[in-house]
């Protein structure tokens, strides 16, 4: 509200005394008069504002600032069948509301695809979309956002616009020019991995061979590998074969888990074709033989690749059987007892983990760690057999049993030496100790 004051009439204005010792006459100014506005200032218009995220791939001429609208927007050249996009937000920084009337590619081009994106981050069709959109005013900071994908399938220039309506005091509509160009794409290149490429704590290592090693008969040994196309052409694979068709030891099918195969392709060894931009297909090579023996072949891979039409991966496998011992205990403490007396036997436990038969050579005392008295005197073996060598099958297990029977006093130490075939510590040793004390008269 403004105030003013006009000199209409006749006022008096009392002094204190104790200031001016008399009064003073001062010239009338008139009656106040007050002079109110019409109404209230009109509010600020509308003012749209558009900004571009940096998430996008576009470039852009003009900073994005408070006042300046994109000029254009240029993808620049990109491959067939790559993708780029940029994310535009539009916002309101005036005081009254702004009505997103329509928002459009002019002309239409299939090459291009525009979105608006909910707060879900939920791609809409335009088509989808009520409009008018509201955009409340400026200190609410609201906005609305779309994306703009560039896919192209065919090469060349490719150029439109998009056309905002709204209410804009100053731009009711504009358009913001949107060029790009195709180049053609990187061709199709196959490579073999060993491993997903989203696996977390290590690098992809291309496959340069198969090789199963040491697998008993009857039993399946299965290596998982990643055919895939880091080109960006479609790579076409033609068939997928082992070098010789009627050996039954290997078998390659389809892995359901890690591929990006169509629904509909159920048998892909057949043939399939995989889109670029490092898509895989697994597969899971197996190996089950029937009799102990090496067994080479290789996997073939004929496709469209135009480097390496032809991709063979060596396969080696060996079958054979083996042993392995476990034991019970690989130490032995017979605590302390009267000299001339016998201990209950203590049982060791032998037993074969492996697919193959464990041949046990021989069990003997053997003299104890350097510096101590031999005392294999002091003990016996138990169980042992007439004849060697013991045969222990595949997933079986034998016993033998030791006692101590001290015949002088003090420390007794000696060992248990077993030898075998065992694929892994054929030489086993189990330390032994005991202590004999004098008895009391």
């Amino acid at each position: 509200m403004a105030v003013g004051i006009s000199p209409v009439g006749q006022s008096r204005i009392p002094i204190p005394s104790q200031k001016f010792p008399q009064q003073i006459q001062l010239k009338d100014p008139g009656p106040v008069q007050v002079h109110l506005p019409p109404g209230p200032p009109p509010p600020p218009p509308t003012s749209l504002m558009l900004g571009i995220s940096m998430d996008g791939y576009a470039s852009r001429d003009t900073p994005i600032n408070a006042g300046i609208r994109i000029p254009n927007i240029n993808f620049g050249e990109v491959r067939l069948t790559n993708r780029r996009y940029v994310n535009l937000y539009i916002q309101n920084y005036g005081e009254a509301p702004l009505f997103l009337q329509r928002i459009s590619l002019n002309p239409a081009n299939d090459q291009y695809r525009l979105v608006y994106i909910n707060n879900r981050y939920e791609e809409i069709s335009l088509q989808e979309i009520s409009w008018p959109l509201v955009l409340e005013n400026g200190h609410r900071r609201s906005s609305i956002r779309f994306r703009l994908s560039y896919n192209p399938q065919n090469l060349g220039e490719h150029n439109t616009g998009i056309i905002i309506r709204s209410n804009d005091n100053d731009f009711p509509s504009f358009t913001i020019p949107v060029t790009a160009s195709a180049i053609a794409a990187l061709p199709a290149n196959l490579v073999v991995y060993d491993s997903y490429r989203y696996t977390v704590g290590r690098g992809r290592r291309p496959v340069e061979n198969i090789n199963f090693r040491r697998v008993s008969s009857g039993n399946t040994h299965n290596q998982r590998i990643y055919i895939s196309n880091i080109g960006e052409a479609t790579l076409n694979v033609q068939s997928i074969t082992f070098e010789n068709p009627d050996d039954a030891q290997f078998q390659l099918h389809v892995d359901d888990i890690y591929n990006h195969l169509d629904d509909d392709n159920n048998n892909p060894v057949d043939g399939f074709a995989l889109q670029g931009h490092d898509r895989d297909v697994a597969f899971i090579v197996s190996f089950t033989p029937v009799a102990v023996g090496n067994y080479n072949t290789s996997l073939n891979i004929v496709s469209d690749n135009p480097d390496q039409p032809h991709f063979s991966i060596p396969i080696t496998a060996v079958s054979e059987v083996w042993s392995v011992m476990e034991i019970s205990t690989n130490r032995i403490n017979f605590g302390s007892r009267a000299v001339n007396t016998d201990s209950d036997i203590f049982t060791v436990t032998i037993g074969n983990t492996g697919p193959g038969p464990l041949s046990i050579s021989n069990i003997t005392l053997a003299p104890p760690n350097a510096g101590a008295r031999d005392s294999r005197a002091e003990y016996q073996l138990y169980d042992l057999p007439i004849q060697w060598p013991l045969i222990v099958e595949a997933h079986s297990q034998t016993t033998f049993g030791l006692s101590f029977n001290p015949r002088t006093w003090g420390r007794h130490d000696t060992a248990i030496s077993i030898t075998s075939n065992s694929d892994r510590e054929p030489n086993r040793i189990i330390r032994v100790t005991g202590w004999a004390e004098q008895q009391n008269p």
